[in-house]
């Protein structure tokens, strides 16, 4: 019995020796666990590095549509160093420029990185971690903006626009296209301008002068659908040139007719009296 009690005591004694032991190890281990929730790790030393949902090039398009670049003739482009903590809800936080080259570049690469989207955390051990990341942003100076052509009027140029196969040709597309109203005894003279552009399309069509019944939409409608004039010219090149139309709509009669008169070549609005003008009738 004696044996017996002393060998139960031996093992108490263990038994609270390993206790002893061990406790201040789970201790250890569980402070260290709270340590690492903290902890900001590299990319390097993570299992999973943070990603952005959609991939890293729409993370530079991102950057590049938020990015306001410097407007000073002397920025020539060049690299902001960045870095950033991706934290386990991934946002991004502590936002630092590391190097840039100038002209508030560094500040703006700041504010367009804090304002990013979150990311996909990084994961250690299958647990979202805080990652630091480091990204280079190479910065490009705007192209050179092009001048458009000044628009002008036919009385300006040396080349005037031409439809191919020539104003009767485009007053007969016209008449191909034009849905002409349903009203009785509908007469009158709509007036139309528009800018043939340097490709010969034409665009910034205007309504000068309507008949009301849906004339306007109608007419603005069929010249949107028209094709590709010759463009004007100007010291050899093509320039964009405004275009003043009459069209004159007449509903008593069933036929269509086109009549054409002269007009001073110099008029700055060559065909606002009649000179070239297709009657549409029923």
């Amino acid at each position: 019995m004696n044996n017996f009690q002393n060998v139960t005591s031996r093992l108490h004694h263990k038994l609270w020796f390993f206790l002893i032991l061990v406790f201040p190890i789970v201790i250890s281990a569980q402070t260290a666990t709270a340590v690492n929730d903290t902890l900001v790790y590299t990319s390097s030393g993570v299992d999973k590095e943070p990603v952005y949902p959609s991939g890293i090039k729409s993370f530079y398009q991102y950057v590049s549509d938020n990015f306001n670049l410097p407007t000073a003739k002397e920025f020539t482009g060049g690299k902001v160093f960045t870095s950033f903590v991706i934290e386990k809800d991934g946002t991004i936080t502590d936002v630092k420029a590391l190097r840039d080259m100038g002209f508030g570049t560094g500040a703006e690469a700041v504010r367009v990185l804090k304002t990013s989207p979150v990311w996909i955390p990084g994961e250690v051990n299958g647990a979202k971690v805080r990652v630091r990341y480091n990204l280079p942003l190479t910065l490009q100076p705007p192209p050179p903006a092009v001048s458009e052509p000044a628009i002008t009027t036919t009385d300006k140029i040396e080349v005037q626009p031409s439809f191919n196969g020539g104003i009767p040709a485009f007053y007969k597309f016209i008449s191909s296209n034009f849905r002409v109203p349903e009203e009785e005894g509908l007469n009158g003279k709509i007036i139309v301008s528009f800018v043939v552009g340097i490709d010969g399309t034409l665009t910034d069509i205007r309504v000068l002068k309507a008949l009301g019944f849906g004339t306007a939409d109608e007419i603005v409608r069929v010249l949107k659908l028209s094709p590709k004039w010759i463009p004007a010219m100007q010291d050899g090149k093509p320039i964009p040139c405004t275009f003043v139309l009459p069209v004159v709509i007449n509903t008593g009669q069933t036929e269509f007719e086109f009549h054409h008169s002269d007009k001073n070549p110099s008029d700055p609005f060559p065909f606002t009296d009649h000179p070239s003008i297709y009657t549409l009738r029923h």
